[in-house]
């Protein structure tokens, strides 16, 4: 987490939200935590989870018996005053992916907002709005994860040592794909599709110039870098907790992504063989 600038510290601010209760600092309160809860949502962060951070912060704030509930598509805040004024609002969220950067960001602010000092309003919004600036970037370690996902999946499976070779160039070719997409936003249906057409492709390419000597394996192997493999764990976390709706929710992408990846592999093999 970056440093903070601490020289943002009005006392004035801290009172007037903890004391005075006036609707502009509640509601103020209340949008950043619905940012806040919005964007943990939408970087893959478990649904219970980013309830409890809500509720946490919240508390931290001098709000008692906080309640937050959230699904894949949106985030429910409601909590009252020591007046008994009684805020609630809703945000929906368009899109979703997994960000991991921006969700260790997120639960460090969440741990810093929790440490036990109160800190201002102003400290919670600059944070948000330096962290939603972040952006996602395609970096060697993400190549080198599915290369070896490829290159690893390929032995798994049955392949040799020539056709995990051109399994990782298909992979890498692919990836180089799927960062395209994913960075010009298209749809992440669509997203997977494309990446599975195009990866093979590139498969059946490299096997008809004998790079490639079992294009079944390969195929699978490029395609296990594509399968949604965080989503689904915590779907199915969440359903065992009891959080249905959310963990139902996930688990219906999990298949969606899964009939994309299946059908742009499918074309391929169809318009090249």
């Amino acid at each position: 987490m970056a440093k903070i600038n601490f020289d943002i510290n009005p006392v004035n601010e801290i009172n007037h939200v903890m004391h005075d209760s006036d609707s502009g600092s509640m509601s103020k309160l209340l949008d950043l935590c619905l940012r806040f809860g919005s964007l943990m949502n939408s970087v893959g962060s478990e649904s219970a989870r980013t309830e409890d951070s809500i509720e946490r912060i919240l508390a931290a704030y001098g709000i008692d018996s906080p309640s937050a509930f959230c699904i894949p598509a949106i985030v429910i805040i409601s909590f009252k005053d020591e007046d008994g004024n009684i805020y609630t609002s809703s945000r929906r969220m368009r899109s979703q992916s997994s960000n991991f950067t921006k969700l260790d960001e997120l639960n460090s602010l969440s741990r810093y907002l929790c440490d036990g000092e109160l800190k201002t309003l102003s400290i919670f919004e600059s944070e948000l709005d330096r962290i939603e600036e972040i952006e996602y970037n395609f970096n060697i370690n993400n190549l080198i994860g599915t290369l070896l996902v490829a290159f690893g999946f390929n032995f798994i499976f049955g392949g040799d040592l020539r056709n995990a070779i051109g399994a990782m160039l298909a992979a890498f070719l692919m990836a180089l794909i799927n960062n395209f997409l994913t960075n010009a936003q298209v749809n992440s249906t669509f997203n997977n599709l494309a990446s599975s057409f195009f990866g093979n492709v590139f498969v059946e390419l490299f096997a008809m110039i004998g790079l490639i000597n079992n294009t079944g394996t390969a195929s699978i192997s490029i395609i296990m870098g594509l399968v949604p493999g965080m989503l689904l764990t915590t779907s199915i976390r969440e359903v065992f907790s009891k959080d249905y709706t959310s963990g139902l929710n996930k688990l219906v992408e999990c298949l969606f992504i899964a009939i994309s990846l299946a059908v742009g592999a499918a074309l391929a093999i169809v318009l090249l063989r």
